[in-house]
């Protein structure tokens, strides 16, 4: 794989014009990001290297070229189902979080655990352009949703997180994360209304997916007090409830009349994934009439044996 990158190096035209470069599911290792490193394309806005069997020793050696000024113009960078573990993981975030022209950041399932993730994310915060950031399906629980909150509420530009579970976990993240992240996304909101108000635009608002988590109730009704805050949320196969969906349905109803009534917000469409969880019809049909540009509803799980949960 190195002397192939060598051999395209070596025609300079072409790898000068480069913009965007997809290496994904090419068996690459260590090798080939040190191929990288040494002859990294100037212009290059976007590099996938997802599905590939990249270590520790290569997100070295992919750090030390995102510092370097031959990567300046890079944009995006992809590396989802790698096995970075922690210590490569934090070498990517550190260089990242150098590298101010970065608007994505792909590191869903790289063997990244809640060290790495304290670690690695405060790198991150208050990042001046990055956009979006994959750090799902790994072995993440509560413990690392405090760096992620600080990061979402921090970064100015940052619209999508996906924090998908990974399914073999058996404690993945639950609502106390979930209450922490669903804050974050409100906080950014109030920071983003500010700045809009001035310019006389609609604030952006937020994408979060926690897809295969455990979150539940109190995760959608933090959610619910926030849905001026986010534009997509996404909690397919969580435990999330009837008391919980009902708090979302209710938020989002109120502000369509709001809207109607002829108040003066910004509204933003909403889509809403909570297909495979655990609500009950009547609550599913009142998402239904709540307003939502999207709902994915589909495959309800049978409920779970009534317990009060304080919301």
């Amino acid at each position: 794989a190195g002397s192939a990158l060598g051999r395209l190096a070596a025609a300079p035209r072409v790898w000068a014009a480069l913009r965007s470069l997809d290496l994904a599911w090419n068996h690459l290792g260590d090798g080939a990001a040190e191929a990288l490193r040494l002859g990294w394309p100037d212009g290059l806005r976007a590099l996938r290297l997802d599905w590939n069997a990249i270590g520790e020793r290569g997100a070295a050696q992919l750090a030390a070229a995102l510092k370097a000024p031959a990567a300046a113009a890079l944009q995006e960078l992809d590396l989802r189902s790698n096995p970075l573990g922690d210590v490569g993981g934090g070498s990517i975030c550190k260089a990242a979080g150098g590298h101010g022209g970065l608007r994505w950041l792909g590191l869903g399932e790289t063997s990244l655990t809640d060290a790495g993730a304290q670690g690695g994310v405060p790198e991150l915060v208050g990042h001046p352009s990055l956009e979006g950031l994959d750090i799902g399906e790994n072995a993440l629980t509560d413990a690392s949703c405090e760096a992620l909150a600080r990061l979402v509420a921090s970064a100015p530009r940052l619209r999508r997180l996906v924090l998908r579970g990974y399914l073999f976990e058996p404690t993945r993240i639950g609502d106390e994360g979930g209450q922490v992240l669903a804050r974050a996304v409100g906080q950014l909101s109030r920071f983003r209304a500010g700045e809009a108000s001035c310019k006389g635009r609609a604030p952006k608002t937020f994408e979060l997916d926690l897809d295969d988590q455990q979150v539940g109730c109190r995760t959608a009704v933090e959610m619910s007090r926030h849905c001026g805050a986010w534009s997509r949320f996404s909690a397919f196969n969580t435990e999330i409830s009837t008391a919980g969906t009902t708090a979302l349905a209710n938020a989002l109803r109120a502000r369509s009349t709001e809207a109607a009534g002829g108040q003066a917000i910004a509204l933003a469409p909403h889509r809403l994934n909570v297909a495979q969880c655990r609500i009950a019809p009547s609550a599913v049909e009142l998402l239904r009439r709540s307003g939502t540009s999207r709902l994915d509803c589909h495959g309800q799980r049978p409920q779970k044996p009534a317990v009060r949960v304080a919301c």
